[in-house]
């Protein structure tokens, strides 16, 4: 038996393939030209695929990913990484791939339904607590993710749930990914769907049906960063927001410390607002209060002052009427008082009345032996007439 080096064997094996011309039809997927004017593609089917390549200036037809091909070429092995490929002479394109169709027709029925609506996808939280996180354990995705969150917003925790992101398993494990999220929903503010970059048929999983509607019917906000920016899947165009990246989706994911700035700056503005508003209710309340109680008490000191005037001048009134009539009265007792026969008597003049109580006016007509009574201004005089 012939022991080969790997260099021997991967040498043989390319001898015993390029003297062949091979045609093959498939999809082109994950397409590039290099800065030495290469294009690398891969060609594929919904099992395989195989790495093609040829010279810029050979493509006399532009292609690009998702075409249906068929490639003629010869096939052989890179020396250094013992990788199988297609040198390709001549390419002639077919039409869309079934891949492609099968990915727009999906696309399609997921828009009809309205999946891909704007109007009913939700805000990521601003400030999140714990962050749900599904994807491969051993990929480049979860360390940058789980870096970019250390860095922003390190007191969110953390809740990885491992799946693979390729291949036949990948769709069941994400599934039941999605399903333990849901089931902790009240525990987790935001999950984060990520992996790394690839192929079409690499990233094949996350353009399911089943995967898309268990994101759509996720209760928690779902960010999706599949691949690279160039690369689109449908669970990112059902996802509430999409990210560029794995690191992407966890910058999204999380605030900057100017967005923390600017919450409790604005906050604290809208207490202070609040406050304000507050004591401005409070004070226009008080004065509400007063001016209703001022109304309420002037009301009777109005009345009671009223009484008091109204009193006031009925008795200035009545002092004056008083005092009208004491002078009234004083007049008329001064008059009395001159008319009166004391007052007479006083300026020495008497009266003298017979026995009988009659005054006496003419001396010639009281008989001899009368007894008269002579009242004098200081007492009674009596005497007998001769």
């Amino acid at each position: 038996m012939t022991v080969y080096t790997v260099s021997e064997l991967n040498r043989a094996i390319r001898e015993l393939l390029q003297d062949h011309v091979i045609a093959v039809r498939g999809e082109v997927s994950n397409m590039r030209i290099t800065r030495n004017q290469l294009v690398f593609f891969e060609l594929k089917d919904a099992q395989s695929y195989v790495t093609c390549f040829l010279m810029a200036f050979h493509l006399e037809q532009k292609i690009k990913d998702g075409m249906e091909i068929q490639v003629v070429g010869t096939p052989s092995l890179f020396l250094k990484s013992g990788s199988f490929h297609i040198a390709v002479r001549t390419i002639e394109v077919m039409g869309s791939g079934d891949l492609q169709r099968q990915f727009e027709l999906l696309k399609r029925k997921l828009e009809s339904e309205g999946l891909f609506s704007e109007s009913r996808k939700r805000t990521i939280p601003a400030f999140p607590e714990t962050i749900g996180l599904i994807t491969s354990k051993d990929g480049a995705a979860v360390t940058d993710v789980v870096r970019v969150l250390r860095n922003r917003w390190p007191i969110a925790a953390v809740k990885l749930y491992p799946v693979g992101v390729q291949g036949e398993q990948a769709i069941p494990g994400i599934l039941r990914a999605f399903q333990w999220m849901a089931a902790h929903a009240k525990e987790i503010d935001t999950v984060i769907l990520t992996r790394g970059g690839g192929s079409l048929s690499d990233l094949w999983a996350f353009n399911s049906e089943a995967l898309c509607r268990a994101v759509f019917s996720c209760p928690i906000p779902v960010i999706a960063g599949i691949g690279h920016e160039r690369d689109q899947t449908l669970v990112e165009l059902v996802a509430d927001q999409r990210a560029s990246t794995p690191s992407n989706a966890a910058e999204i994911a999380t605030p900057t410390i100017s967005d923390v700035a600017y919450y409790i700056s604005t906050q604290q503005e809208q207490m202070i607002g609040a406050v304000r508003r507050l004591c401005f209710d409070a004070k226009q309340w008080f004065r509400d209060l007063l001016d209703r109680l001022e109304l309420t008490i002037r009301t009777p000191l109005q009345r009671m002052n009223n009484a008091v005037h109204q009193f006031h001048i009925s008795t200035n009134t009545f002092q004056s009427r008083i005092t009208q009539d004491r002078l009234r009265v004083d007049h008329f007792l001064k008059l009395l008082q001159s008319l009166s026969p004391t007052h007479i008597l006083d300026r020495g003049y008497s009266i003298t009345r017979d026995a009988h109580g009659n005054v006496l006016k003419r001396a010639d007509r009281i008989p001899s032996g009368e007894h008269i009574r002579t009242q004098l201004a200081m007492g009674v005089l009596s005497s007998t007439v001769d």
